[in-house]
């Protein structure tokens, strides 16, 4: 199975929209779930710092990862606002390599630091963080905040 990365377009919003869905049912473990309201996607694909991107093969889209670059108050950091692989397509490295993508996107931005939450029940995304280095910053009854320090070259 080839796969392809790329940053998102605004083509590939219905697709993206399915996905986010598909990962809150999974997390919530509830098949109603509110998808993203009207217009939400819109400023990941208006050229600024935000962006998305994503995985696709010859059967579409299989996996994205949005990011935000928060550059005020204090140290600057990209926060991986939301993350998703269909389930079909998990365990194959797809997740990885979006991670990859993201340290990336912030070190081309001059931003040493990588931050997301994660639910704090979905044990295989705290591995897979765990592996790639990521450090708990915060805890609630639900979710933790997760960071990760980049090398960077400034």
């Amino acid at each position: 199975m080839e796969i392809r990365y790329r940053k998102a377009e605004s083509q590939d919003e219905a697709a993206i929209r399915q996905l986010f869905v598909e990962m809150l049912q999974t997390i919530y473990r509830r098949k109603t779930v509110e998808g993203y309201p009207p217009g939400y996607l819109n400023r990941f694909f208006s050229g600024g710092t935000d962006c998305i991107y994503v995985a696709e093969t010859s059967d579409g889209i299989v996996g994205f990862l949005s990011l935000e670059c928060h550059r005020q108050d204090g140290a600057p950091f990209v926060y991986v606002d939301d993350f998703s692989v269909g389930a079909p397509f998990r365990g194959k490295g797809i997740g990885s390599h979006l991670l990859d993508l993201a340290e990336r996107y912030a070190t081309e931005q001059g931003i040493g630091e990588l931050h997301l939450h994660v639910e704090r029940e979905n044990q295989q995304a705290r591995h897979l963080y765990a592996r790639r280095g990521f450090m708990i910053l915060e805890e609630t009854a639900t979710r933790l905040l997760l960071g990760k320090t980049l090398e960077t070259n400034l």
